[in-house]
């Protein structure tokens, strides 16, 4: 596929070893051959994974705060001749609880966020989802590891009564992990980009072995 970045779209900078990323987060995600399943593509920048997925998806839904990014997305799916990908443009921490009335019920999320990771209402929306598989790409091992505590674990959300006061409302975990995969995308330093692959509970998936 080819690939036009504007300067504000996030993009990965080691292209060589950004080969090697997709063929892990494609194996991760572990989609059918019959191109039946919807994939949601959760902080998506330019489009980079979603397109690349695109092929073998029923269709792609990608949700990025920066504008421009989705933009680039747009035109990357235009510039590929791919049509069965939508973009949209939107702050996960803020429109999460809308997202399920905006989008079809995925079978497999694709989620790649910053370094902060998962706000903890958008964590709520992937356990509503029930999603089959959660595929996670993540650049900060720290926050990467609370995610994964909280989608195997549950977790505890506040929220305002009417008098002020706060109570918590607890998410059982609904998620199991089922491996974690580093691929070095910055040699000689200290960081590792790692793919998670996490599946519902009682799912009975298993990963395709290429």
């Amino acid at each position: 596929l080819d690939f036009n970045v504007s300067a504000r779209s996030f993009f990965q900078t080691n292209t060589r070893t950004g080969g090697r990323l997709l063929q892990e987060v494609e194996r991760a995600c572990a989609l059918k051959d019959d191109q039946s399943e919807v994939l949601l593509d959760l902080y998506c920048g330019s489009g980079l994974l979603g397109l690349s997925l695109a092929h073998k998806c029923a269709s792609v839904w990608g949700v990025e705060l920066v504008e421009a990014a989705v933009r680039d997305a747009r035109n990357n799916a235009a510039l590929n001749g791919i049509t069965n990908a939508s973009f949209m443009q939107g702050d996960l921490g803020k429109v999460a609880a809308s997202l399920g009335k905006k989008l079809p019920r995925p079978d497999v999320i694709l989620v790649d966020p910053n370094r902060a990771g998962l706000p903890p209402s958008l964590v709520t929306f992937l356990h509503d989802t029930a999603a089959a598989r959660i595929v996670y790409v993540s650049c900060n091992p720290a926050t990467m590891a609370r995610d994964i505590k909280n989608l195997t674990q549950g977790i505890q959300v506040k929220t305002p009564r009417r008098n002020k006061s706060e109570h918590a409302l607890a998410t059982v975990g609904n998620y199991e992990l089922v491996s974690v995969t580093p691929v070095d995308m910055f040699p000689h330093t200290a960081h590792v980009e790692t793919v998670v692959v996490l599946q519902r509970v009682g799912s009975g998936l298993g990963i395709k072995e290429s």
